[in-house]
This record gives structure tokens, sequence and C-alpha cells, in this order.
């Protein structure tokens, strides 16, 4: 005689075809897994043996086997690995553990940065998977193509990162994996975004905010808003508030003070991973003073990434440091060209002109960058913002920093003072003035003059973080 059969057993027999029904419903299916997790978890394993009843049935072991897929996966995600290498097999004959090997193997290579490589891996790993059938070889031919199109978006390849990352999107459609559906939705927004099609990039954030709606309000209203932007025309380059995890475009801040509050370069494209790999090998070089060696690496880093203003930025600052003005110059036009406003690069190429033209000498450039970056006190920085206005009183940016440095040591009104200086100074252009009257307006005393000082420096905007910062600074005052 056989065992007898428990209520336990019938409960988990109930769960198992409950599962089966539901494995077309996606929500019905997650719901019966988050009420019936822990029983599912200790059981789901033993699962992985078809049982008899329908080993003769072709349509019952489809419908089994989908079920089993698809809860492998979940389970997954839940932290609960068991079911998955149960279906691989212990034993690594399993084609679709060979699948979850070769899926590693590719994904360490593209960590490497080695993309070449991981498509040879991952186009062998289609190819076995093409003599397969059902839904797990199709959940792994998934990931396969949505790899592949991620290693072309690196390469530059962007035709067939559209291609790949589309047929990966249509797989996980098809086989309701919403994991899946949202990577390669976002995936294809970067990608199109990247490729400059502003409409396929905004289809494809709103369809993921629809998708996340449910869950994520607030995520779903802010693809939305992206999709807007990216629409009707995102710039080249823009500063946005961020505050804890929330971001906020400049002209949707709410009334807040700037307590907390940081500010952050966004630009059209994401950076390619090649080229900002190359960005920091080249300033680890610079930071040694290997400046022939982080010039080459930030070539290189241009050649990976065409939109990218890094690598130019870095260049400039570089051939600055080599006194070679002219190249300085030519690599801030670059900057400008494809970020308006990156950074500092307005103000760092005023200055490289003044250097090429000697209106002040090699030395002042050396005391800026002591003043900006340095880790000197503030006592000392005070006293060398003062030795390089003996020698460049002109200079608006010294003047700037002064100012900066009599703040720290809590010396308002001498800071005030020397902010007014600057904007006296003849040598200044748009992005210093900027940044002269955003600090000026939050050290100033009187409401009228302070609101008047910062609506100026938003109204000139030529450094935007500075402008960003004197509009927050006004809204809150207003409010």
């Amino acid at each position: 005689m056989g065992e007898p059969v428990t209520d336990q057993d019938s409960r988990i027999d109930e769960v198992r075809r409950a599962l089966i029904e539901a494995a077309g419903d996606p929500s019905a299916f997650a719901a019966i897994l988050a009420e019936h997790e822990a029983l599912i978890v200790a059981h789901a394993p033993s699962w992985a043996t078809v049982p008899e009843r329908i080993r003769d049935d072709a349509q019952a072991l489809e419908r089994y086997a989908e079920m089993l897929m698809r809860l492998a996966s979940a389970c997954v995600e839940r932290g609960h690995p068991a079911l998955m290498q149960r279906l691989m097999g212990e034993d690594g004959d399993n084609p679709l553990s060979e699948a979850e090997r070769a899926l590693s193997r590719a994904r360490e290579l593209m960590n490497e940065l080695d993309y070449e490589r991981a498509e040879e891996v991952l186009a062998e790993l289609r190819d076995d998977l093409s003599a397969l059938r059902g839904p797990g070889a199709a959940h792994y031919g998934a990931f396969a193509l949505g790899f592949a199109g991620e290693c072309a978006f690196q390469r530059g390849a962007m035709r067939e990162a559209i291609e790949r990352t589309e047929e990966a999107l249509a797989t996980c459609l098809q086989l309701e994996e919403r994991p899946g559906i949202e990577v390669y939705h976002r995936n294809l927004f970067e990608i199109w975004r990247y490729a400059g099609h502003s409409e396929a990039a905004a289809d494809h954030a709103l369809a993921l905010a629809a998708i996340v709606e449910p869950n994520d309000p607030a995520e779903a209203a802010r693809l939305r808003r992206r999709a807007t932007l990216v629409r009707e025309g995102e710039p080249l380059c823009r500063v946005v508030a961020f505050l804890g995890d929330q971001s906020y475009e400049l002209d949707e801040l709410p009334p807040l003070d700037d307590q907390g509050l940081r500010f952050g370069f966004v630009r059209n494209r994401v950076s390619l991973r090649r080229c900002a790999a190359k960005v920091e090998e080249g300033i680890a070089h610079g930071t040694d003073s290997r400046f022939e060696e982080a010039a080459e690496a930030f070539l290189a880093a241009a050649e990976h990434d065409p939109f990218d203003p890094a690598p130019w930025y870095h260049l400039a600052n570089t051939y600055l440091h080599q006194r070679r003005y002219a190249e300085a110059i030519g690599a801030y036009d670059r900057v400008e060209a494809l970020a308006p406003g990156w950074y500092h690069a307005r103000s760092d190429r005023f200055l490289a002109q003044l250097l090429a033209d000697d209106e002040v000498p090699a030395a002042i450039f050396e005391a800026i960058r002591s003043l900006e970056d340095g880790s000197d006190a503030p006592i000392d920085k005070l006293a060398l913002a003062e030795a390089s206005l003996a020698t460049a009183p002109d200079l608006a940016h010294l003047h700037l920093l002064r100012g900066n440095a009599l703040v720290t040591l809590g010396l308002r009104e001498d800071a005030a003072q020397a902010y007014r200086d600057g904007l006296a100074a003849p040598q200044r252009e748009p992005a210093i003035e900027t940044r002269l009257l955003a600090r000026l307006g939050a050290v100033l005393q009187e409401p009228t003059e302070r609101q008047a000082t910062l609506r100026r420096a938003v109204a000139l905007g030529a450094d935007f973080v500075s402008a960003g910062m004197a509009r927050v600074l006004s809204h809150a005052e207003a409010h």
C-alpha cells in the first residue's frame, strides 16, 4: 500500500494545481506565491520531478514546465534558488545549467569591458538554445539577447543594440516575465536616447511608467516627466537638484532651503563604460603628475564615446598643467560643443586664454587649482588668494576664491566685499560672474539686495550649479 494522503499533501497539491492554472496570469501567479510562499519554498524543489499522471500528456506537460520555470525565476528573485538549481541539475549536464554558466561567463567578460569575447559566448549560447523548446530555453534566450544588446550598446553599435534588445523585450513580453520587461524597456530608453531618437525613447519611458504605476506611482510620474522632456528636446547638458534619493528639475523644485540639497549634471546621453574607465585611468595618471600618460588615456576615452565631454574636460586641464594653452582652449571648445556649461569648462577656458595671451603668469593657474581643489586650511587658502591677487589684481576668479575662504572663516561681511570686488574686476566672464553673484547673494543680510542679487545670478545662469543654488535660495525666501 502507498503512503496515506495527509491534509498537508492535499494542500501542497492544491497550491501546485493553482499555480499551474495561473501560470499565464502574472498577477494571479504572484498573489498565490505571496500567500503560500513558505509552503512553496519548502516543497517546490521536489516538484522538479514531473508527476507520473501527466508524463504522457504533452499539453499538460508543457503547462507544468511553464509553471516550473516561472516559479523558479520568481523564487530566485525572492532569494530562494533551490528550485532553479534542481531544474538545472546538480550533475551539470542539463542544457539550462550550461546556459546559466554561459551567461555568468558573459557577464564576467562584460564587467571586464571585453564585449567582443562576451558576444562570442552569447552567440554560442543562442545557437545551443535554438535547438531547445519550452519556456526555460526562451527564458535564457531572452537573457542572452539582452546581454548581447548591452554589449553592442557599449561598443557603440546602436543599430545592433536596438535589434537585440527589442528581441529580448519581445520574448519577455511573450513569456510575461515582468523583471525582463522592465529591464529591456529601460535599456531601450537609454539606447534610443543615446542614438538621438527622442520619440522612440519617450515611448519606452511611457511603457515602463504604465508597468510600474500600480506599485510605484512616484517612479511612474518621474518616468512620464522624463518622457515629456525627451520628446520636447532634452538639452545636451543641464543641472538637476537631489534631495535624498529624489531628483528635481530646477523649474519643478518645491519650496525648500539648500540644506542637504545637491546638484548634479545630467546629459542627454549616458556615458559608455569603456570611456568612463579610460577617464578614471587618466585621472589617476594626472593625480601622480604623469601628464603625458593622462593625455593619452583621455584621448583613448574620447575614441570610445564621441559624445562624452568628460575626456575633453580632463584633457584640457591636463594641457593647462603642461602649459599647452592653445590645445587646452581647443579641448574646452569641444567640451562646450558636447555639453554647454559642463562643470567649470567656461571659466577654465577663459583662464586658458589669459595664460595663452600672457595676461596672467602660469603660477596663477597653479594657485587657482590649489585654492579650488587643495586641502589646505582656510587661513592658508586666504593667504594664498591674497598673495595671488597681489600679482593678478584684475582677475575676478581670485576674488571669488578669496571670498570663499573668508566665508569658511566666518567673515561674511569681508567675503561680501571680496565678491563685490570680483564683480568689478575687469578680467571676468559670465560663468565666474554667475558664481560671484550666487555667493554674494548667499552672504548678504539685507533682504531686498539679497533677492535682487540672487535673481541676477539666475538670470545670467552661465554657471549652472551656482545658478541652481541661487534659484533655490531665492525660491525659499519668496515662500
